[in-house]
Protein backbone atom coordinates (compact mmCIF):
# COMPACT_ATOMS: atom_id res chain seq x y z
CA UNK A 1 0.00 0.00 0.00
CA UNK A 2 2.65 2.53 1.06
CA UNK A 3 5.44 3.70 -1.18
CA UNK A 4 8.92 3.68 0.40
CA UNK A 5 11.57 6.10 -0.86
CA UNK A 6 15.03 4.77 -1.67
CA UNK A 7 16.57 5.73 1.67
CA UNK A 8 13.54 4.34 3.52
CA UNK A 9 13.43 7.45 5.69
CA UNK A 10 9.96 8.40 4.60
CA UNK A 11 6.73 6.79 3.47
CA UNK A 12 4.31 8.34 0.98
CA UNK A 13 0.73 7.13 0.93
CA UNK A 14 -2.55 8.55 -0.36
CA UNK A 15 -5.58 9.16 1.86
CA UNK A 16 -7.66 6.99 -0.50
CA UNK A 17 -5.29 4.06 0.06
CA UNK A 18 -5.74 4.47 3.81
CA UNK A 19 -9.51 4.58 3.38
CA UNK A 20 -9.41 1.39 1.31
CA UNK A 21 -7.46 -0.25 4.14
CA UNK A 22 -10.24 0.62 6.58
CA UNK A 23 -9.30 4.05 7.92
CA UNK A 24 -12.39 6.16 8.60
CA UNK A 25 -11.23 9.50 7.22
CA UNK A 26 -13.86 12.05 6.24
CA UNK A 27 -13.98 13.29 2.66
CA UNK A 28 -15.19 16.57 1.20
CA UNK A 29 -16.31 17.92 4.58
CA UNK A 30 -13.56 20.11 6.10
CA UNK A 31 -9.77 19.94 6.22
CA UNK A 32 -9.77 20.22 10.01
CA UNK A 33 -12.00 17.19 10.47
CA UNK A 34 -10.19 15.20 7.77
CA UNK A 35 -6.76 15.76 9.32
CA UNK A 36 -7.97 15.02 12.84
CA UNK A 37 -9.64 11.83 11.59
CA UNK A 38 -6.38 10.86 9.88
CA UNK A 39 -4.24 11.32 13.00
CA UNK A 40 -6.71 9.44 15.19
CA UNK A 41 -6.96 6.54 12.74
CA UNK A 42 -3.18 6.25 12.40
CA UNK A 43 -2.84 5.90 16.15
CA UNK A 44 -5.90 3.78 16.94
CA UNK A 45 -6.86 1.72 13.91
CA UNK A 46 -5.67 -1.86 14.37
CA UNK A 47 -5.24 -2.63 10.68
CA UNK A 48 -1.63 -3.76 10.10
CA UNK A 49 -1.37 -1.87 6.80
CA UNK A 50 -2.29 1.36 8.58
CA UNK A 51 -0.06 0.69 11.59
CA UNK A 52 2.81 -0.04 9.20
CA UNK A 53 2.78 3.61 8.09
CA UNK A 54 4.00 4.74 11.51
CA UNK A 55 7.14 2.59 11.30
CA UNK A 56 8.68 5.21 9.04
CA UNK A 57 10.31 8.26 10.70
CA UNK A 58 8.49 10.52 8.27
CA UNK A 59 5.02 9.92 6.82
CA UNK A 60 3.52 11.95 3.98
CA UNK A 61 -0.21 11.51 3.34
CA UNK A 62 -1.43 13.01 0.07
CA UNK A 63 -4.94 14.24 -0.76
CA UNK A 64 -5.16 14.29 -4.55
CA UNK A 65 -2.89 17.28 -5.10
CA UNK A 66 -5.02 19.49 -2.87
CA UNK A 67 -3.18 18.90 0.39
CA UNK A 68 -0.46 16.93 2.08
CA UNK A 69 -0.10 16.01 5.74
CA UNK A 70 3.46 15.69 7.03
CA UNK A 71 3.94 13.56 10.15
CA UNK A 72 7.10 12.83 12.11
CA UNK A 73 7.17 9.64 14.17
CA UNK A 74 9.39 8.15 16.84
CA UNK A 75 9.07 4.52 17.89
CA UNK A 76 5.71 4.41 16.14
CA UNK A 77 4.34 7.46 17.99
CA UNK A 78 3.23 10.62 16.17
CA UNK A 79 5.28 13.60 17.26
CA UNK A 80 3.97 17.12 17.84
CA UNK A 81 3.28 18.97 15.71
CA UNK A 82 2.09 17.51 12.44
CA UNK A 83 1.76 19.80 9.43
CA UNK A 84 -0.99 20.35 6.88
CA UNK A 85 0.31 21.72 3.58
CA UNK A 86 -2.77 23.12 1.89
CA UNK A 87 -2.63 24.09 -1.80
CA UNK A 88 -4.96 26.94 -2.71
CA UNK A 89 -4.63 28.40 -6.17
CA UNK A 90 -0.94 28.66 -7.01
CA UNK A 91 0.17 28.93 -3.38
CA UNK A 92 0.84 26.47 -0.58
CA UNK A 93 0.00 27.33 3.03
CA UNK A 94 1.41 25.41 5.97
CA UNK A 95 -0.65 24.90 9.15
CA UNK A 96 0.55 23.31 12.38
CA UNK A 97 -1.71 20.52 13.61
CA UNK A 98 -1.55 19.98 17.39
CA UNK A 99 -0.80 16.50 18.67
CA UNK A 100 -1.15 15.93 22.41
CA UNK A 101 1.78 14.45 24.40
CA UNK A 102 0.18 11.00 24.57
CA UNK A 103 -0.07 10.91 20.79
CA UNK A 104 -3.76 11.70 20.59
CA UNK A 105 -5.18 14.85 19.02
CA UNK A 106 -7.67 17.48 20.01
CA UNK A 107 -11.32 16.39 19.62
CA UNK A 108 -12.15 16.90 15.92
CA UNK A 109 -14.81 19.52 16.69
CA UNK A 110 -12.47 21.82 18.64
CA UNK A 111 -9.71 22.45 16.08
CA UNK A 112 -10.34 25.38 13.75
CA UNK A 113 -7.62 26.68 11.44
CA UNK A 114 -9.09 30.17 11.52
CA UNK A 115 -8.83 30.24 15.33
CA UNK A 116 -5.20 29.16 15.82
CA UNK A 117 -3.42 32.46 15.10
CA UNK A 118 -4.94 34.47 17.95
CA UNK A 119 -7.48 37.29 18.06
CA UNK A 120 -5.18 40.09 16.93
CA UNK A 121 -4.16 38.21 13.77
CA UNK A 122 -7.79 37.39 12.96
CA UNK A 123 -8.67 41.08 13.36
CA UNK A 124 -5.74 42.10 11.14
CA UNK A 125 -6.82 39.69 8.39
CA UNK A 126 -10.47 40.78 8.64
CA UNK A 127 -9.62 44.49 8.41
CA UNK A 128 -7.39 43.89 5.40
CA UNK A 129 -10.14 41.84 3.73
CA UNK A 130 -12.73 44.60 4.15
CA UNK A 131 -10.32 47.21 2.81
CA UNK A 132 -9.96 45.19 -0.38
CA UNK A 133 -7.16 42.70 0.22
CA UNK A 134 -9.18 39.51 -0.19
CA UNK A 135 -5.91 37.56 -0.36
CA UNK A 136 -5.58 38.08 3.41
CA UNK A 137 -7.90 35.07 3.84
CA UNK A 138 -6.13 32.91 1.26
CA UNK A 139 -4.48 30.63 3.82
CA UNK A 140 -7.87 29.67 5.29
CA UNK A 141 -10.09 26.88 3.93
CA UNK A 142 -12.90 28.35 1.83
CA UNK A 143 -16.22 26.98 0.68
CA UNK A 144 -17.63 28.86 -2.30
CA UNK A 145 -20.86 27.66 -3.88
CA UNK A 146 -22.52 30.12 -6.22
CA UNK A 147 -22.90 33.34 -4.23
CA UNK A 148 -22.34 31.47 -0.95
CA UNK A 149 -18.91 32.15 0.51
CA UNK A 150 -17.80 31.03 3.96
CA UNK A 151 -14.53 30.55 5.83
CA UNK A 152 -16.33 29.23 8.89
CA UNK A 153 -15.42 25.61 9.62
CA UNK A 154 -18.79 24.57 11.06
CA UNK A 155 -20.67 26.10 8.15
CA UNK A 156 -18.23 24.58 5.65
CA UNK A 157 -18.89 21.14 7.14
CA UNK A 158 -22.66 21.49 7.30
CA UNK A 159 -23.02 22.96 3.81
CA UNK A 160 -20.69 20.27 2.43
CA UNK A 161 -22.82 17.53 4.02
CA UNK A 162 -25.99 19.10 2.60
CA UNK A 163 -24.41 19.48 -0.83
CA UNK A 164 -23.41 15.83 -0.79
CA UNK A 165 -26.91 14.82 0.35
CA UNK A 166 -28.57 16.88 -2.40
CA UNK A 167 -26.25 15.47 -5.05
CA UNK A 168 -26.86 11.88 -3.91
CA UNK A 169 -30.62 12.49 -3.78
CA UNK A 170 -30.62 14.00 -7.27
CA UNK A 171 -28.91 10.92 -8.71
CA UNK A 172 -30.91 8.34 -6.75
CA UNK A 173 -34.21 6.58 -7.38
CA UNK A 174 -35.39 7.50 -3.87
CA UNK A 175 -38.84 9.10 -3.99
CA UNK A 176 -39.13 9.76 -0.26
CA UNK A 177 -38.69 13.49 0.59
CA UNK A 178 -35.18 14.61 1.52
CA UNK A 179 -35.65 16.56 4.77
CA UNK A 180 -33.22 19.25 5.93
CA UNK A 181 -33.44 21.39 9.08
CA UNK A 182 -31.88 24.85 9.16
CA UNK A 183 -31.40 26.93 12.29
CA UNK A 184 -29.93 30.34 12.98
CA UNK A 185 -30.57 33.70 14.55
CA UNK A 186 -32.91 36.19 12.84
CA UNK A 187 -31.30 37.64 9.76
CA UNK A 188 -28.68 34.91 9.44
CA UNK A 189 -29.88 33.91 5.96
CA UNK A 190 -31.20 30.43 6.69
CA UNK A 191 -32.51 29.72 3.16
CA UNK A 192 -29.78 31.47 1.17
CA UNK A 193 -27.12 28.76 1.33
CA UNK A 194 -29.50 25.92 0.47
CA UNK A 195 -30.72 27.80 -2.61
CA UNK A 196 -27.15 28.47 -3.73
CA UNK A 197 -26.31 24.77 -3.49
CA UNK A 198 -29.43 23.90 -5.49
CA UNK A 199 -28.54 26.52 -8.12
CA UNK A 200 -25.16 24.89 -8.68
CA UNK A 201 -26.36 21.26 -8.66
CA UNK A 202 -29.44 21.67 -10.86
CA UNK A 203 -30.10 23.38 -14.16
CA UNK A 204 -32.57 26.26 -14.00
CA UNK A 205 -35.48 24.17 -15.24
CA UNK A 206 -34.67 21.13 -13.07
CA UNK A 207 -36.03 22.52 -9.81
CA UNK A 208 -38.29 25.21 -8.41
CA UNK A 209 -38.38 26.62 -4.87
CA UNK A 210 -41.16 28.19 -2.84
CA UNK A 211 -41.30 29.43 0.76
CA UNK A 212 -44.35 29.01 3.00
CA UNK A 213 -44.23 30.81 6.36
CA UNK A 214 -45.92 28.54 8.90
CA UNK A 215 -46.35 31.38 11.42
CA UNK A 216 -48.66 33.07 8.90
CA UNK A 217 -50.95 30.07 8.43
CA UNK A 218 -54.56 30.87 9.29
CA UNK A 219 -56.05 27.42 8.69
CA UNK A 220 -54.92 23.80 8.65
CA UNK A 221 -55.32 23.58 4.90
CA UNK A 222 -52.44 26.05 4.42
CA UNK A 223 -49.96 23.24 5.09
CA UNK A 224 -51.83 20.99 2.66
CA UNK A 225 -51.52 23.78 0.07
CA UNK A 226 -47.75 23.68 0.54
CA UNK A 227 -47.62 19.94 -0.12
CA UNK A 228 -49.96 20.32 -3.10
CA UNK A 229 -47.63 22.95 -4.53
CA UNK A 230 -44.76 20.45 -4.29
CA UNK A 231 -46.85 17.80 -6.05
CA UNK A 232 -47.83 20.21 -8.83
CA UNK A 233 -44.18 21.12 -9.47
CA UNK A 234 -43.17 17.45 -9.32
CA UNK A 235 -45.60 16.71 -12.16
CA UNK A 236 -43.95 19.23 -14.47
CA UNK A 237 -41.34 18.11 -16.98
CA UNK A 238 -37.97 19.64 -17.75
CA UNK A 239 -36.69 20.25 -21.27
CA UNK A 240 -34.85 16.96 -20.96
CA UNK A 241 -38.06 15.09 -20.19
CA UNK A 242 -37.35 14.44 -16.50
CA UNK A 243 -39.60 15.58 -13.67
CA UNK A 244 -38.88 18.83 -11.86
CA UNK A 245 -37.66 18.66 -8.29
CA UNK A 246 -39.63 20.86 -5.83
CA UNK A 247 -37.63 22.64 -3.12
CA UNK A 248 -40.18 23.41 -0.40
CA UNK A 249 -39.17 25.79 2.40
CA UNK A 250 -41.33 25.70 5.54
CA UNK A 251 -40.15 28.84 7.31
CA UNK A 252 -40.75 29.12 11.07
CA UNK A 253 -41.86 25.48 11.05
CA UNK A 254 -41.63 25.39 14.86
CA UNK A 255 -44.27 28.09 15.37
CA UNK A 256 -47.31 27.61 17.59
CA UNK A 257 -50.30 26.04 15.87
CA UNK A 258 -53.66 27.71 15.26
CA UNK A 259 -54.71 26.94 18.84
CA UNK A 260 -51.62 28.64 20.24
CA UNK A 261 -49.91 25.37 21.19
CA UNK A 262 -46.12 25.65 21.01
CA UNK A 263 -44.57 23.33 18.41
CA UNK A 264 -48.10 22.33 17.49
CA UNK A 265 -47.35 21.77 13.80
CA UNK A 266 -44.63 19.14 14.33
CA UNK A 267 -46.95 16.13 14.29
CA UNK A 268 -48.32 17.24 10.91
CA UNK A 269 -44.87 16.87 9.34
CA UNK A 270 -44.22 13.29 10.43
CA UNK A 271 -46.13 11.36 7.73
CA UNK A 272 -44.74 13.48 4.86
CA UNK A 273 -41.19 13.08 6.26
CA UNK A 274 -41.39 9.35 6.93
CA UNK A 275 -43.71 7.97 4.28
CA UNK A 276 -44.01 10.74 1.72
CA UNK A 277 -47.73 11.04 2.46
CA UNK A 278 -50.14 13.72 3.62
CA UNK A 279 -53.88 13.88 4.20
CA UNK A 280 -56.44 16.24 2.72
CA UNK A 281 -60.23 16.23 2.51
CA UNK A 282 -60.05 13.32 0.06
CA UNK A 283 -57.91 11.13 2.30
CA UNK A 284 -54.31 9.99 1.93
CA UNK A 285 -52.22 11.58 -0.80
CA UNK A 286 -48.69 10.77 -1.98
CA UNK A 287 -45.94 13.35 -2.12
CA UNK A 288 -43.63 13.34 -5.10
CA UNK A 289 -39.82 13.29 -4.95
CA UNK A 290 -39.00 16.60 -3.26
CA UNK A 291 -36.74 18.43 -0.84
CA UNK A 292 -38.33 19.87 2.29
CA UNK A 293 -36.34 22.46 4.22
CA UNK A 294 -37.53 23.21 7.76
CA UNK A 295 -36.24 26.64 8.83
CA UNK A 296 -36.50 27.22 12.59
CA UNK A 297 -37.60 30.31 14.47
CA UNK A 298 -37.66 29.41 18.18
CA UNK A 299 -34.11 28.04 18.42
CA UNK A 300 -30.79 29.26 17.05
CA UNK A 301 -29.23 25.79 16.80
CA UNK A 302 -30.34 22.22 16.18
CA UNK A 303 -28.95 21.21 19.57
CA UNK A 304 -31.01 23.92 21.28
CA UNK A 305 -34.13 22.79 19.41
CA UNK A 306 -33.82 19.14 20.38
CA UNK A 307 -32.84 19.92 24.00
CA UNK A 308 -35.47 22.50 25.04
CA UNK A 309 -36.13 23.69 28.57
CA UNK A 310 -39.68 22.31 28.39
CA UNK A 311 -38.71 18.77 27.51
CA UNK A 312 -42.15 17.34 28.36
CA UNK A 313 -43.82 19.66 25.86
CA UNK A 314 -41.23 18.67 23.26
CA UNK A 315 -42.03 14.99 23.78
CA UNK A 316 -45.80 15.58 23.83
CA UNK A 317 -45.59 17.46 20.53
CA UNK A 318 -43.63 14.63 18.88
CA UNK A 319 -40.35 16.55 18.88
CA UNK A 320 -38.12 13.43 19.11
CA UNK A 321 -40.06 11.82 16.23
CA UNK A 322 -39.51 14.92 14.12
CA UNK A 323 -35.78 15.02 14.93
CA UNK A 324 -35.34 11.34 14.03
CA UNK A 325 -36.75 12.00 10.55
CA UNK A 326 -34.41 14.91 9.71
CA UNK A 327 -31.77 13.65 7.26
CA UNK A 328 -29.27 16.49 7.78
CA UNK A 329 -29.16 19.93 9.38
CA UNK A 330 -27.16 23.13 9.48
CA UNK A 331 -26.72 25.90 12.04
CA UNK A 332 -26.16 29.28 10.35
CA UNK A 333 -24.05 31.28 12.78
CA UNK A 334 -24.54 34.77 11.37
CA UNK A 335 -22.37 37.66 12.60
CA UNK A 336 -22.61 37.01 16.35
CA UNK A 337 -20.13 34.76 18.20
CA UNK A 338 -21.26 31.23 19.03
CA UNK A 339 -19.23 31.26 22.25
CA UNK A 340 -17.31 33.84 24.27
CA UNK A 341 -13.98 32.42 23.08
CA UNK A 342 -14.79 32.14 19.37
CA UNK A 343 -12.81 34.27 16.91
CA UNK A 344 -14.28 33.08 13.60
CA UNK A 345 -17.24 35.44 13.94
CA UNK A 346 -14.88 38.28 13.01
CA UNK A 347 -14.23 36.56 9.67
CA UNK A 348 -17.96 36.04 9.10
CA UNK A 349 -18.55 39.73 9.76
CA UNK A 350 -15.80 40.73 7.34
CA UNK A 351 -17.40 38.69 4.53
CA UNK A 352 -20.86 40.12 5.31
CA UNK A 353 -19.61 43.70 5.58
CA UNK A 354 -17.77 43.45 2.27
CA UNK A 355 -20.92 42.04 0.67
CA UNK A 356 -23.13 44.84 2.02
CA UNK A 357 -20.61 47.47 0.91
CA UNK A 358 -20.81 46.07 -2.62
CA UNK A 359 -24.63 45.90 -2.52
CA UNK A 360 -25.05 49.53 -1.43
CA UNK A 361 -22.20 51.09 -3.36
CA UNK A 362 -19.69 51.75 -0.58
CA UNK A 363 -16.27 51.94 -2.21
CA UNK A 364 -14.30 53.28 0.73
CA UNK A 365 -15.01 52.95 4.45
CA UNK A 366 -13.32 54.67 7.37
CA UNK A 367 -11.06 52.33 9.37
CA UNK A 368 -12.80 53.21 12.64
CA UNK A 369 -16.15 52.05 11.21
CA UNK A 370 -14.54 48.79 10.06
CA UNK A 371 -13.24 48.22 13.59
CA UNK A 372 -16.60 48.95 15.18
CA UNK A 373 -18.53 46.79 12.71
CA UNK A 374 -16.14 43.86 13.16
CA UNK A 375 -15.81 43.97 16.95
CA UNK A 376 -19.04 45.32 18.47
CA UNK A 377 -20.18 42.70 21.02
CA UNK A 378 -23.43 41.79 19.28
CA UNK A 379 -25.86 42.65 16.52
CA UNK A 380 -29.38 42.55 17.93
CA UNK A 381 -30.90 41.23 14.70
CA UNK A 382 -27.93 39.44 13.22
CA UNK A 383 -26.98 40.16 9.62
CA UNK A 384 -30.10 42.29 9.19
CA UNK A 385 -28.68 44.76 11.70
CA UNK A 386 -25.35 44.91 9.87
CA UNK A 387 -27.14 45.55 6.60
CA UNK A 388 -29.48 48.14 8.09
CA UNK A 389 -26.59 50.20 9.51
CA UNK A 390 -24.98 50.39 6.07
CA UNK A 391 -28.30 50.94 4.31
CA UNK A 392 -29.34 53.79 6.66
CA UNK A 393 -25.99 55.60 6.46
CA UNK A 394 -26.05 58.88 4.53
CA UNK A 395 -22.75 58.63 2.65
CA UNK A 396 -21.83 60.33 -0.63
CA UNK A 397 -19.68 59.34 -3.58
CA UNK A 398 -19.21 55.84 -2.16
CA UNK A 399 -17.26 57.05 0.90
CA UNK A 400 -18.58 56.10 4.34
CA UNK A 401 -17.34 58.19 7.29
CA UNK A 402 -18.34 58.09 10.99
CA UNK A 403 -20.51 61.19 10.61
CA UNK A 404 -22.61 59.33 8.00
CA UNK A 405 -23.76 56.61 10.41
CA UNK A 406 -27.29 56.46 11.88
CA UNK A 407 -27.69 58.27 15.18
CA UNK A 408 -29.11 57.63 18.63
CA UNK A 409 -32.09 55.33 18.87
CA UNK A 410 -31.72 54.23 15.25
CA UNK A 411 -28.30 52.78 16.03
CA UNK A 412 -29.35 51.50 19.46
CA UNK A 413 -31.98 49.31 17.82
CA UNK A 414 -29.21 47.28 16.21
CA UNK A 415 -26.08 47.40 18.42
CA UNK A 416 -25.00 48.30 21.99
CA UNK A 417 -24.36 51.97 21.29
CA UNK A 418 -21.79 52.63 24.02
CA UNK A 419 -19.62 49.69 22.99
CA UNK A 420 -19.94 50.62 19.31
CA UNK A 421 -18.99 54.23 20.02
CA UNK A 422 -15.98 53.21 22.12
CA UNK A 423 -14.75 51.05 19.25
CA UNK A 424 -15.37 53.87 16.80
CA UNK A 425 -13.41 56.35 18.89
CA UNK A 426 -10.81 54.02 20.39
CA UNK A 427 -7.78 55.92 19.10
CA UNK A 428 -9.16 59.23 20.37
CA UNK A 429 -10.19 57.78 23.74
CA UNK A 430 -6.78 56.16 24.32
CA UNK A 431 -5.17 59.59 24.00
CA UNK A 432 -7.70 61.20 26.35
CA UNK A 433 -7.81 61.34 30.14
CA UNK A 434 -10.13 58.36 30.17
CA UNK A 435 -7.59 56.44 28.11
CA UNK A 436 -4.81 57.26 30.54
CA UNK A 437 -6.99 56.17 33.45
CA UNK A 438 -7.69 52.91 31.62
CA UNK A 439 -3.98 52.29 31.20
CA UNK A 440 -3.42 52.97 34.89
CA UNK A 441 -6.25 50.58 35.86
CA UNK A 442 -4.61 47.89 33.77
CA UNK A 443 -1.18 48.58 35.29
CA UNK A 444 -2.58 48.34 38.81
CA UNK A 445 -4.30 45.06 37.90
CA UNK A 446 -1.07 43.56 36.57
CA UNK A 447 0.83 44.60 39.68
CA UNK A 448 -1.87 43.11 41.90
CA UNK A 449 -1.81 39.78 40.02
CA UNK A 450 2.00 39.70 40.26
CA UNK A 451 1.87 40.37 44.01
CA UNK A 452 -0.57 37.47 44.41
CA UNK A 453 1.60 35.18 42.31
CA UNK A 454 -1.16 34.74 39.74
CA UNK A 455 -0.57 34.47 36.01
CA UNK A 456 -3.21 35.81 33.67
CA UNK A 457 -3.08 35.93 29.82
CA UNK A 458 -4.04 39.61 29.93
CA UNK A 459 -1.13 40.59 32.22
CA UNK A 460 0.87 42.14 29.39
CA UNK A 461 1.93 45.72 28.56
CA UNK A 462 -0.92 47.91 27.32
CA UNK A 463 0.48 47.96 23.77
CA UNK A 464 0.19 44.15 23.57
CA UNK A 465 -3.19 43.95 25.27
CA UNK A 466 -6.09 42.54 23.24
CA UNK A 467 -8.50 45.19 22.01
CA UNK A 468 -11.34 43.59 23.97
CA UNK A 469 -9.44 43.94 27.25
CA UNK A 470 -8.48 47.49 26.30
CA UNK A 471 -12.12 48.39 25.74
CA UNK A 472 -13.14 46.76 29.02
CA UNK A 473 -10.62 48.95 30.87
CA UNK A 474 -11.72 52.03 28.92
CA UNK A 475 -15.36 51.36 29.80
CA UNK A 476 -14.35 51.01 33.46
CA UNK A 477 -12.35 54.26 33.32
CA UNK A 478 -15.21 56.16 31.70
CA UNK A 479 -17.45 55.15 34.59
CA UNK A 480 -15.26 56.97 37.13
CA UNK A 481 -17.06 60.27 36.64
CA UNK A 482 -20.46 58.59 37.01
CA UNK A 483 -19.44 56.88 40.23
CA UNK A 484 -17.95 60.05 41.71
CA UNK A 485 -20.99 62.07 40.70
CA UNK A 486 -23.17 59.51 42.47
CA UNK A 487 -21.53 60.38 45.83
CA UNK A 488 -21.36 64.13 45.19
CA UNK A 489 -17.74 64.25 44.07
CA UNK A 490 -15.77 65.07 40.95
CA UNK A 491 -12.24 64.57 39.61
CA UNK A 492 -10.03 67.43 38.47
CA UNK A 493 -6.36 68.40 38.43
CA UNK A 494 -4.93 69.17 41.88
CA UNK A 495 -5.82 72.67 43.08
CA UNK A 496 -4.44 74.47 46.10
CA UNK A 497 -7.68 76.14 47.16
CA UNK A 498 -9.30 72.86 48.20
CA UNK A 499 -8.11 69.69 49.88
CA UNK A 500 -8.76 66.50 47.92
CA UNK A 501 -10.26 63.47 49.58
CA UNK A 502 -7.86 60.96 51.07
CA UNK A 503 -10.39 58.20 51.60
CA UNK A 504 -13.99 57.30 50.80
CA UNK A 505 -16.45 56.40 53.51
CA UNK A 506 -17.74 52.83 53.64
CA UNK A 507 -21.14 54.07 52.46
CA UNK A 508 -19.56 55.85 49.47
CA UNK A 509 -17.60 52.73 48.55
CA UNK A 510 -20.76 50.65 48.78
CA UNK A 511 -22.77 53.03 46.59
CA UNK A 512 -20.06 53.11 43.93
CA UNK A 513 -19.58 49.32 44.06
CA UNK A 514 -23.29 48.74 43.49
CA UNK A 515 -23.14 51.16 40.55
CA UNK A 516 -20.12 49.31 39.15
CA UNK A 517 -21.84 45.93 39.48
CA UNK A 518 -24.97 47.21 37.72
CA UNK A 519 -22.81 48.70 34.94
CA UNK A 520 -20.97 45.40 34.54
CA UNK A 521 -24.24 43.45 34.43
CA UNK A 522 -25.65 45.73 31.74
CA UNK A 523 -22.43 45.40 29.72
CA UNK A 524 -22.60 41.61 29.93
CA UNK A 525 -26.29 41.47 29.00
CA UNK A 526 -25.66 43.66 25.95
CA UNK A 527 -22.90 41.25 24.98
CA UNK A 528 -25.34 38.33 25.00
CA UNK A 529 -24.50 36.81 28.40
CA UNK A 530 -27.15 35.15 30.55
CA UNK A 531 -27.36 33.98 34.15
CA UNK A 532 -26.47 30.41 35.11
CA UNK A 533 -25.67 28.97 38.55
CA UNK A 534 -22.38 27.65 37.16
CA UNK A 535 -20.17 29.96 35.10
CA UNK A 536 -19.45 28.88 31.51
CA UNK A 537 -17.53 31.45 29.49
CA UNK A 538 -17.87 29.57 26.19
CA UNK A 539 -21.66 29.62 26.48
CA UNK A 540 -21.66 33.19 27.84
CA UNK A 541 -23.21 32.15 31.14
CA UNK A 542 -22.24 33.80 34.44
CA UNK A 543 -23.25 33.16 38.02
CA UNK A 544 -22.77 36.81 39.02
CA UNK A 545 -25.48 38.22 36.76
CA UNK A 546 -27.77 38.75 39.73
CA UNK A 547 -28.83 41.75 41.86
CA UNK A 548 -26.19 43.09 44.25
CA UNK A 549 -27.89 41.71 47.36
CA UNK A 550 -27.63 38.18 45.97
CA UNK A 551 -23.84 38.33 45.67
CA UNK A 552 -21.59 36.80 48.31
CA UNK A 553 -19.42 39.13 50.42
CA UNK A 554 -16.35 37.89 48.57
CA UNK A 555 -17.80 38.76 45.18
CA UNK A 556 -19.03 42.14 46.44
CA UNK A 557 -15.44 42.76 47.50
CA UNK A 558 -14.33 42.42 43.89
CA UNK A 559 -16.29 45.61 43.13
CA UNK A 560 -15.53 47.43 46.37
CA UNK A 561 -11.75 47.22 46.14
CA UNK A 562 -11.44 48.91 42.70
CA UNK A 563 -13.71 51.70 43.99
CA UNK A 564 -11.46 52.28 46.99
CA UNK A 565 -8.51 52.49 44.58
CA UNK A 566 -10.00 55.33 42.51
CA UNK A 567 -8.29 57.97 44.66
CA UNK A 568 -4.83 56.37 44.42
CA UNK A 569 -5.10 55.79 40.64
CA UNK A 570 -6.15 59.39 39.99
CA UNK A 571 -3.44 60.65 42.36
CA UNK A 572 -0.74 59.03 40.20
CA UNK A 573 -2.13 60.94 37.22
CA UNK A 574 -2.15 64.32 38.97
CA UNK A 575 -5.87 64.32 39.64
CA UNK A 576 -7.68 64.67 42.94
CA UNK A 577 -11.19 63.75 44.07
CA UNK A 578 -13.08 66.79 45.41
CA UNK A 579 -16.46 67.38 46.95
CA UNK A 580 -18.71 69.37 44.68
Amino acid sequence: MAKQTKNAKQTIVSADELREAGAMISKAVSWERTVMNLLWQLRNNGNEKIKDCLRSPRLLVTFGGKALVEIETKDGVIQNPAYLRLTQGSKEYVHEIPVLPDGNTQPPDTFVLAEKDGTDEVIRMAKAYVKGDESSFDKLPLLEIGKLKTYDRMEIESFSIIRNALEDYKNSDDTQPLTIAVFGSPGSGKSFGIKQIANTLFCKDEFESQTFNVSQFTKDSNLIDAFRWACDIGEQKTEGGTRKLPLLFLDEFDSADLNGKALGWLKSYLAPMQDGEYYDENGKQSLCKCIIVFAGATSSTFHEFRNPENHKLFIDQKGPDFVSRVKCFIDIAGPNPRTASEKSYILRRAVLLKSFMKTYGVKKIDKSIVQAMLLVPTYHFGARSMETIIKMSRFKDGVLNPSDLPLGDQMAAHVPVRAFTNLLLQDVIERSTDGEIAKMIHEEYCEDMKAQGKKRPNCVPWEKLSIHFKLSNISHAMSYREKLGLIGCEMRPFASEKTPLKKFSDKEVLDMAIHEHNRWVQEKLEDGWTYAPVRNDDKKMHDCLVPWDELSEEVQGWDKEPCRNIISILDKMGYGVYRK
